[in-house]
């Protein structure tokens, strides 16, 4: 057994009769398997410290927690184990944020809500900070206990029945309706044919149900919790950064991250609240509204032109350095602006970032395809082949289920405003 695992033996003839003796490898799952009553959430306590065994001893990472023969016993806030409940066991008076901040005695009062707002977002519970248990569905209250253990930083995890209410429900659902929703076997569960009808049925009342809140309730509406926004690293880095202060500024309990846009981003996963993307997405059920048309050209120094003279065609620009993106790491056909940019013959300088390639054209290095929004704050840069003028369109793209929660429309009008006052900047 690795030193840096946990070792577990118990033994005892009552109250509870145990007989065990297990191990766990650092990084290693291991699950306990039996009926109800046959002391898998004993064995639990015991670990963690919340249930002394007649006879036992309990090893982590090379550190004595229990050893009855010795008379070693430490007590559960000196065990590195973090405990999720069956019943959760939340403080009902305190907020999510306040239950998990609570287990965080080892960290300096001032960093603790940081934190604890890390960790719920983690668990997918961002925005809901400011919530009491029973302003919480049981999924989500197994959740905050989640990040609860999660936030002492535990050597050890111990999860009594993580799945049990899941499973529990389902069940009972699928006997309420008279048919199977899950197809359960050894290589994982998957949704039935009604299953997937159900799934439908549902999405489409949480989508109702969160129109009537945003409408009648003021649950959500003070602006609050977490936006994640995704964007091209273009448009997120020298457009949306510099303004996004003023609504923060505006909202002092809102959380903004600015995330650059990927190829497997997705708001049915939530890994985005709203996206600014370049292609229109014809998946999921998402809104789609076309924010602008934007201008992108060609641009260089006045040094480097009076160094390498300026190219007047197309064919001119083989004679110089053409300062690229990366073709092969783009996940747009879109992004690809100007095709003898790329030609084989081309003398190319190509970076992965926007950035990059603008500092590089700044530094007098060639001739770049830039955002003209950009290249014109960037000053000290000229026009090259007017002519050759690009043009695309950036769309903003929002999930229906989540529209109407006030952070998310806050933001979504906030972004929609900032374009239209800056519409000439754009071509």
């Amino acid at each position: 057994m690795a030193e840096d695992g946990l070792i577990v033996a118990f033994r005892q003839t009552a109250p509870i009769p145990l007989d065990v003796a297990l191990s766990c490898a650092a990084g290693e799952m291991l699950a306990l398997v039996g009926p109800s009553g046959s002391g898998k959430t004993t064995v639990l306590r015991a670990i963690a410290g919340l249930y002394r065994p007649a006879e036992g001893r309990v090893l982590c990472a090379g550190d004595v927690w229990l050893d009855t023969s010795a008379g070693i016993a430490l007590p559960p806030h000196r065990r590195r184990a973090g405990l999720v409940f069956q019943h959760y066991a939340l403080f009902p008076h305190m907020t999510a944020l306040a239950n998990v901040a609570a287990a965080m005695g080892h960290r300096p009062p001032a960093e603790r809500p940081d934190e604890a707002r890390r960790l719920l977002a983690l668990v997918h519970l961002d925005g809901l900070e400011q919530r009491y248990p029973a302003e919480l569905s049981g999924g989500q209250q197994q959740r905050v206990a989640l990040a609860r253990a999660l936030a002492r930083e535990p050597q050890v995890l111990l999860l009594d029945e993580p799945f049990s209410a899941v499973d529990r429900r389902i069940t009972l659902l699928e006997e309420q309706l008279g048919t199977h929703l899950v197809s359960r076997s050894t290589a994982g569960v998957t949704l039935t044919v009604a299953g997937e009808k159900f799934v439908a049925a549902a999405e489409a009342m949480e989508t109702a149900w969160l129109d009537a809140q945003a409408d009648v309730s003021q649950v959500d509406r003070v602006i609050s919790g977490t936006i994640r926004i995704g964007a091209p690293e273009g448009f997120g880095a020298l457009f949306l950064s510099p303004r996004l202060g003023r609504l923060a500024e505006r909202h002092p309990d809102l959380t903004i991250q600015l995330v650059p846009l990927q190829r497997t981003m997705s708001l049915s996963k939530r890994d985005a609240d709203l996206a600014v993307v370049i292609d229109t997405p014809t998946d999921g059920r998402l809104t789609v509204r076309k924010l602008t048309d934007y201008g992108l050209g060609m641009y260089a120094t006045a040094a480097y032109l009076d160094r390498h003279g300026t190219p007047e065609t197309a064919e001119a620009l083989r004679r110089h350095l053409m300062v690229t993106s990366v073709q092969e790491l783009h996940y747009s056909e879109s992004l690809t602006y100007y095709p003898p940019a790329f030609d084989a013959g081309q003398r190319r300088f190509e970076c992965a970032s926007v950035l990059a390639q603008m500092e590089a054209v700044k530094a007098g290095a060639g001739i770049g395809v830039l955002h003209d929004y950009a290249a014109r704050d960037a000053g000290g840069l000229t026009r090259v082949l007017p002519q050759l003028a690009i043009r695309r369109t950036y769309h903003l793209v929002s999930h229906v289920d989540t529209r109407r929660i006030a952070r998310i429309d806050e933001a979504y009008r906030f972004l929609v405003e900032e374009v239209q006052a800056a519409e000439g900047l754009f071509l």
